[in-house]
């Protein structure tokens, strides 16, 4: 299991939590070689008062009946206990921004966040849009489901310039009503090396399986 934490101390105490878990499991006496199982993901947000604990569940198997819950507090930090402190430690601002192209056409800018992370830390972010498509051959309704996650660690600080690591992973669907979704999952990571204000595209092409989806490329 991998598990994100990106936590907010409100104005008013308490902290704000974003939780993303991902579970990979294999089935027992499964063939080697053969399709993986999609992992298993849940995201919440949740709301906590000062010293208020809660259990997240996050994750339930549907053959043996056993779940993985989370056990989530929200308290002040414990105190140092070596010689580091917060003057030493270095931040890293980003601005990330995420733009759409449908086939041969010039991206289009959909939206843009800013992101706040010590250097190595992983911050992350996620995007999600729904597309309306054309109906399919039998009229039905459909659209397309966009998710993307994008996770930076910066690495290093050396010579005024930032050593990142990059994850980006998620999936594009089509989903129609009379039909089970179409997935195209989406998983790309680099390392980039970047100086203070320069611009840097990280380009993902991704394409249909069948014409018939009602949509060809999007990158």
């Amino acid at each position: 299991m991998t598990v994100r934490f990106k936590a907010a101390l409100n104005p008013g105490g308490g902290c704000t939590v974003d939780i993303g878990t991902e579970t990979r499991g294999v089935v027992s006496g499964a063939r080697a070689g053969g399709t993986p199982r999609r992992p298993d993901r849940t995201r919440a947000t949740i709301v906590l008062k000062p010293e208020q604990e809660r259990l997240i569940e996050a994750y339930a198997s549907a053959s043996t009946q056993g779940s993985l819950a989370l056990r989530v507090r929200c308290a002040a930090p414990p105190a140092p206990t070596g010689s580091v402190s917060e003057s030493d430690l270095q931040f890293v601002d980003f601005v990330l921004s995420v733009a759409r192209a449908e086939g041969e056409k010039d991206p289009r800018p959909m939206k843009s966040d800013q992101l706040h992370a010590i250097v190595g830390r992983e911050t992350s972010i996620l995007f999600s849009f729904n597309v309306p498509l054309e109906p399919d051959v039998d009229g039905a309704k459909r659209y397309r489901r966009e998710k993307l996650e994008v996770a930076l660690t910066p690495l290093l600080v050396s010579g005024g310039r930032v050593q990142i690591a990059l994850h980006v992973e998620g999936e594009m669907a089509t989903v129609a009503a009379d039909s089970a979704p179409v997935l195209h999952p989406i998983e790309h990571a680099e390392t980039l090396v970047v100086a203070p204000g320069e611009q840097r595209e990280v380009d993902i092409d991704v394409r249909s399986s069948d014409p018939g989806e009602g949509w060809e490329r999007v990158r």
